[in-house]
């Protein structure tokens, strides 16, 4: 009876039912609203807040310090897709906690030393301490309390994400007012943002496409393995598939047949990093079930 409609000029009681039954077995049956490039939305009250990201192409030049080219890649996205505004947060964590599909995790670091309450801690700082496998497992609990397509970001998206349609390599040149505007880094202690460890998502500056602490506060797990290569050798952007995660996925075995996949790429730096150390093409690995307290996680939607 999925995607049926009961209409009467005067509707029964029976048609009520029957409808409102349709709603409650049926949820999906409803064609998805036209997601607009630049909209922000959330599929459930405590899904994160999203915002689409429009497909497109960059060319990057890298550059040494004497403004020598080293190398030259092109970013490609062929489908606009959403994006986590945010980090995600300790208090998005417990949501998937409190529905048993994400793990406790320790929340006893340093980066809790601030002047604000623990309940205040919990509720804005972004989750840190958490494995490769632990962060898609909160993608994957989306994608079943959602029905929709949650993953975690290719190396390509995140860095076509962060650029936000710019090829600089970062929104600021050297230790000064721009560099405490955009993020949270180690050697900011004249920005006197109180802040000793990780920062409340969204408090610093967002970039053109209206994401926070895409630099900085903590770094972000992606999908891509330590043996891929970014880009090819013609220049052109991998293209990475993506199917439906759902609870029956095995983590164990997910890319076991991939060269490197046991270590995988994150990405952006974190509030222990110098401004130096932070760019948009820099990149960190570690094996995918191994912590940091300053590698955390947002995540990424399929459009349709």
């Amino acid at each position: 009876m999925c995607g049926v409609r009961v209409t009467s000029r005067r509707p029964s009681l029976w048609s009520y039912l029957v409808g409102c039954l349709l709603i409650i077995v049926c949820p999906q049956v409803w064609a998805e609203e036209r997601l607009e490039v630049g909209q922000h939305f959330r599929d459930c009250p405590v899904c994160p807040e999203m915002v689409v990201i429009p497909a497109g192409e960059i060319t990057v030049k890298l550059s040494s310090d004497l403004s020598e080219i080293i190398s030259i890649y092109t970013l490609h996205i062929s489908n606009n897709f959403a994006i986590a505004v945010h980090e995600t947060r300790v208090a998005d964590w417990e949501n998937c906690e409190f529905d048993g599909a994400c793990g406790q995790v320790t929340l006893n670091s340093s980066s809790n030393k601030t002047d604000f309450g623990w309940r205040e801690w919990k509720g804005t700082r972004p989750i840190g301490s958490v494995s490769w496998s632990e962060s898609l497992g909160y993608a994957i609990w989306l994608s079943s309390r959602t029905g929709k397509k949650y993953w975690l970001p290719s190396e390509v998206e995140w860095e076509y994400a962060a650029r936000g349609g710019g090829t600089e390599e970062r929104p600021w040149v050297g230790l000064n007012e721009l560099s405490c505007k955009f993020s949270n880094l180690g050697d900011h202690d004249g920005c006197s943002d109180r802040y000793k460890g990780a920062s409340p998502v969204g408090s610093y500056g967002a970039n053109r496409y209206g994401l926070y602490d895409m630099l900085g506060n903590v770094s972000e797990w992606t999908t891509s393995c330590s043996g891929d290569m970014l880009v090819s050798s013609s220049g052109h952007s991998l293209v990475l598939g993506r199917e439906f995660l759902g609870d029956d996925i095995k983590l164990l075995d997910f890319g076991r047949d991939m060269n490197g996949c046991n270590a995988m790429v994150y990405r952006g730096g974190a509030w222990s990093s110098t401004v130096g150390e932070v760019m948009f093409s820099s990149r960190a690995t570690l094996p995918r079930g191994e912590i940091l307290e300053t590698l955390g996680f947002r995540v990424i939607r399929s459009i349709q």
